[in-house]
């Protein structure tokens, strides 16, 4: 009650009537539209992201070991921190990709690496600007499945946008772009990124997951 008080005086009633006649009047075509340019912009972004990042000309299939005078872990290798578990573990990571990303960043970086047969080669390498065709399918297909389900939940809108079961649905599709296209810039990385742009990343991917499921349970209702 308080709640709905404090909405009430906040935002009139009218305000809400008008704004809900507004969307009524929005056709199914300019609510399509919107769902559309929504997507892009967020699927811009993602890749403007991954492009500002220094790339290595590792050889097909290596695997980094060492960056300069960091010797690589597995946990360094995570595409995704969650299953870290605790709050200190992803803090130590997200200060270790700092580190790794800083030393990629200089003019030249040194890099260990192992080749497709298991050789270990040490290698001086200049960093260069990521090209579109240096991002991997795995980023192309987040995308993809971000996109689909946004164009998804904005065609359902536009049919039934008085259904709060229909809204519900929409929601769930925002959601999914919202945490696939934040995974796959830092899940796809070469090697590292710095910790606040993945820290950042993550907890997007956090609340997209998280609302997602909300709005899941609120479909279900």
């Amino acid at each position: 009650t308080a709640l709905s008080e404090f909405v009430r005086a906040r935002w009139p009633c009218n305000d809400w009537t008008i704004l809900s006649k507004r969307i009524r009047r929005l056709s199914p075509l300019t609510m399509m539209l919107v769902a559309a340019s929504l997507a892009l912009m967020m699927s811009l972004s993602a890749v403007w992201m991954a492009l500002d990042q220094p790339y290595l000309d590792l050889p097909t299939g290596a695997t980094a070991v060492s960056v300069g005078q960091i010797t690589l872990t597995d946990t360094d290798r995570l595409s995704e921190p969650d299953v870290l578990g605790t709050y200190p573990k992803m803090t130590d990571f997200f200060a270790r990709q700092d580190l790794i990303a800083a030393a990629l960043a200089q003019p030249q970086v040194s890099v260990t690496f192992e080749t497709a047969n298991g050789a270990p080669q040490t290698q001086e390498f200049t960093p260069r600007p990521r090209a579109i065709s240096d991002l991997p399918f795995a980023f192309w297909f987040q995308h993809g499945v971000g996109v689909l389900a946004l164009l998804v939940a904005g065609w359902v809108m536009a049919l039934r946008r008085d259904d709060w079961g229909a809204r519900m649905f929409a929601l769930t599709g925002l959601f999914v772009a919202v945490f696939a296209i934040a995974a796959s810039v830092y899940s796809t990385r070469q090697i590292a990124l710095p910790g606040t742009t993945f820290k950042l990343l993550s907890q997007i991917n956090h609340f997209g997951a998280a609302s997602f499921g909300i709005a899941l349970v609120g479909l279900f209702l």
